[in-house]
């Protein structure tokens, strides 16, 4: 009986912390950094075709990237560690990839983690996600949700953002709701023996001569490795960790 009045007072804990610190999550017309949309400086050309000129139609490029949703998952149980060891297990849990926010349904409404700095770890549907500074690729210091790849001496971790907004203005009736694609930016980062985590080198040549601890270079070639791909990063990363 001891042991089960703890732990409610230690969840009773963690949820007073979330919604202390929650955020109402921000409505659809609000957006994160690097997001190009319409009206705001961007290198995509706005234009339009007989009967909608004027209405802030972006062309559509292929190096916008990959479509994606505004959500990296769906609704998802989940394991949320803070750095005081407090964990909370009954939180149903979504990434938001627009706002970057980590949001859990709270009542009728949903809202968002507001103090993320207090989290070590958020893990759902066989992701981990921490939140902590990086250098980023523009170099400069930046704090965001990073999912963890592969932990050890060397971790590899992913970056997640949209990197565009598409919005198309449906014309006619002015009841109707504009169109709107989202694309994806992916960034892989490593962090030796928990040093801040830098960009993966894009070259091979690059990512063998940071680690040079062990013979990457035959085992890329041996393994037909690809080095911008996730799965043969993880493999990759896995093999300079072992022993």
């Amino acid at each position: 009986m001891k042991n089960l009045l703890q732990l409610m007072v230690i969840a009773s804990g963690v949820m007073s912390f979330l919604l202390a610190n929650a955020q109402d999550v921000p409505s659809s017309g609000q957006t994160g950094q690097n997001v190009k949309a319409r009206g705001q400086s961007s290198n995509l050309s706005s234009g339009g075709s007989a009967g909608n000129t004027g209405t802030g139609i972006f062309n559509q490029s292929d190096e916008l990237g990959e479509e994606t949703s505004v959500w990296f998952n769906d609704w998802s149980e989940s394991v949320i560690t803070l750095k005081d060891k407090s964990v909370l297990t009954d939180r149903l849990i979504r990434y938001n990839l627009l706002t970057r926010q980590m949001e859990f349904i709270h009542g009728d409404d949903t809202a968002a983690i507001g103090n993320p700095d207090e989290i070590a770890f958020v893990g759902f549907a066989d992701h981990k996600f921490i939140y902590t500074e990086f250098l980023n690729q523009n170099n400069t210091i930046f704090r965001d949700y990073l999912e963890v790849l592969v932990e050890g001496k060397c971790s590899l971790l992913l970056h997640r953002t949209i990197s565009h907004r598409y919005i198309e203005e449906t014309p006619g009736s002015i009841m109707d709701s504009p169109k709107e694609r989202y694309y994806l930016a992916e960034n892989f980062y490593i962090s030796k023996n928990g040093s801040l985590p830098i960009p993966l080198p894009g070259k091979k040549k690059d990512i063998i001569g940071l680690l040079t601890e062990k013979d990457l270079k035959s085992y890329i070639r041996e393994h037909n490795l690809k080095c911008d791909h996730e799965g043969d990063l993880i493999e990759l990363i896995s093999f300079y960790n072992e022993e």
